[in-house]
């Protein structure tokens, strides 16, 4: 019996150890909610995941590839979503693994919605 239980603990010793993800292979993400009309980032990120709610009616946002509100344009936008609905969620949309490069930068435009951006 003790010899037993004596290999059930070296095994799950064994499996402990092999259970935990490889930390080079991991990618960092980071979270971040945004309400007002911001820049997010002044260099190149990944987009993975874009969530949110609807404060207001007619609630729209965003994402451009630039580093300056100011520089934020139809031609630099490269995601933009909204909801008619005040208090509904606004649709989440997800670019996998490979993720949507933003290379020069992130600016958010926000209009009556608090959105939730997954990035690294």
């Amino acid at each position: 019996m003790k010899k037993l239980i004596i290999a059930l603990i070296l095994l799950g010793f064994c499996v402990a150890n092999v259970s935990f993800a490889d930390s080079s292979r991991t990618i960092q993400r980071k979270s971040k909610v945004i309400i007002a009309n911001e820049v997010t980032s002044t260099q190149g990120v990944v987009l993975y995941k874009v969530t949110g709610y609807a404060n207001a009616s007619s609630a729209v946002f965003g994402l451009y590839n630039t580093t300056t509100l100011g520089a934020a344009a139809a031609s630099n936008c490269k995601v933009e979503g909204g909801e008619a609905t005040q208090y509904d969620s606004l649709p989440t949309i997800d670019f996998g693994d490979e993720g949507l490069v933003f290379d020069t930068g992130l600016v958010s435009i926000v209009t009556g919605a608090y959105v939730v951006i997954e990035y690294s």
